[in-house]
């Protein structure tokens, strides 16, 4: 039995020594053909790792490399897409027995990716050989979870950079001194994400909560938090999220804006010349959510030239879907975010003339109309305007109401006070047969023509 014993403690030591040398005295460095053309195969591109690879199992699984770089598509401005000065981290090797990962460190460094889209609108994230997604079947997740749970003890990106450009627009947008930092007990447990980055020369913070990873994923509700801070832009989300049985939240919602027109300066798109900033704008909307049904208890947009609020709510839950909504708003003055017309006029060309003289309806096409929509749903909307003022005209009142149950759909324009006078219309859909039926009534009392006339031609 001594022997025995002796035997199988000389055996463990040589299966230990094993683990802890062979990997070691392995030249991981020529494995490097074979990771560059799986990539390649995978998405068309090369990839090159310049410096050396190392991998250990004793006491722990670690491994590291420098030097990487992924080339960029064809035709782009940077040679590389990405390139990382090195990568290493270590992960626990006994809990994977049990199905669950544990990465108690990995340190991205230096990483610098470059995302272009050129100008036939193709952006460089696109590869050639990626292979199409097979659609899920209904009930589907995409395919079992190969492990159980997941941990991250120390997660972080040092020094990141990531630069957008758009070759259609001449959009840029650069972030660089990326941070950010990862840490997650368990899925069931806070999952805690927090950067730093100067984004267009602008110092920007984010943190992102979520209580329960795992049910996120899963589709159920769990909290979240999310804010976005910058000296243009503050973003603070607070409150639930879900997917199932209807996506939906159930929070408080806030974003305030100093200056739209800097807000668009920094992102890299300007407002066109001639435009005036239209000033700050404030979102606050409190969301909630009870299963099929989703609301939107009050939400205001608040600006120079804009205040309105909302109320309104999807209910899913039943046989049709149910929608409500109503909005109310004092003068909406669209020109103030619109740029300043042309100091002489355009000569406009003559409109083209139908197909066929006197056929109104020369272009509605003969196929029966899909009345699907009408029949599988309610709806009760409800828009109120104090007035809109737009490209020189300028509209009173607005009051519009719809209706939507059984099939029949009741559009009414109760108000629209135009120069001294209002219009008023109703237009009714009935899908309740095997035909639409429509009818219309329209009413044009004590509008000022000459007034109307000298705003449509500038005069």
């Amino acid at each position: 039995m001594k022997k025995i014993a002796i035997g199988l403690g000389v055996v463990v030591v040589l299966i230990v020594g094993a683990i802890a040398i062979v990997p070691r005295v392995i030249d991981w460095n020529g494995y490097k053909p074979d990771i560059a053309a799986a990539v390649k195969d995978a998405t068309g591109r090369d990839l090159t790792i310049a410096g050396d690879i190392d991998i250990s199992v004793l006491p722990g699984g670690s491994f590291s490399a420098s030097g990487i770089q992924f080339a960029n598509a064809e035709g782009a401005a940077s040679p590389q897409m990405a390139t990382i000065e090195r990568i290493e981290g270590d992960i626990a090797l006994l809990p994977l027995i049990g199905g669950k990962l544990v990465v108690e460190r990995l340190v991205v460094v230096d990483p610098v990716i470059s995302l272009e889209i050129d100008q036939n609108g193709r952006p460089n994230w696109q590869f050639a050989n990626a292979p199409a997604a097979e659609p899920a079947e209904p009930g589907e997740s995409g395919g079992d979870a190969p492990l159980g749970d997941l941990r991250l003890d120390d997660v972080r990106i040092e020094g990141g950079a990531v630069t957008f450009t758009d070759a259609r627009t001449g959009q840029k947008i650069e972030a660089r001194d990326i941070a950010m930092s990862a840490a997650l007990p368990a899925l069931s447990e806070p999952l805690a994400l927090d950067g730093s980055l100067t984004l267009n020369e602008e110092p920007t913070t984010l943190a992102f909560r979520v209580a329960t990873p795992e049910q996120l994923m899963e589709g159920d509700r769990a909290e979240v938090t999310a804010k976005i801070d910058s000296k243009h832009i503050k973003l603070n989300y607070d409150g639930g999220v879900q997917q199932k049985p209807a996506p939906g939240l159930d929070g408080v919602f806030d974003l305030d804006i100093p200056s739209a027109g800097a807000l668009a300066a920094w992102l890299g798109r300007p407002l066109p010349e001639g435009q005036p900033d239209p000033g700050p704008v404030k979102a606050h909307a409190v969301f909630a959510a009870d299963g099929g049904a989703v609301a939107i208890k009050e939400a205001t947009l608040e600006g120079e030239a804009l205040k309105a609020t909302a109320t309104g709510s999807l209910d899913v839950s039943g046989d049709a879907p149910k929608l409500v909504l109503n909005v109310e708003s004092g003068v909406l003055d669209i020109d103030r975010y619109l740029p300043k017309p042309p100091a002489t006029a355009v000569e406009k060309a003559p409109a083209a003339r139908p197909a066929r003289e006197g056929d109104l309806f020369a272009g509605v096409p003969e196929e029966p109309f899909d009345l699907g929509p009408l029949k599988q749903g309610e709806a009760d909307v409800r828009i109120q305007m104090g007035g809109v003022k737009a490209a020189g005209f300028e509209v009173g009142e607005v009051l519009f109401v719809a209706k939507l149950a059984g099939g029949a759909l009741t559009a009414n324009l109760e108000k629209l006070a135009l120069y001294g006078g209002d219009v008023a219309g109703e237009v009714r859909l009935d899908a309740t047969g095997d035909a639409l039926q429509m009818a219309t009534d329209m009413a044009v009392k004590g509008v000022d023509t000459g007034k109307l006339s000298r705003a449509a031609t500038g005069g």
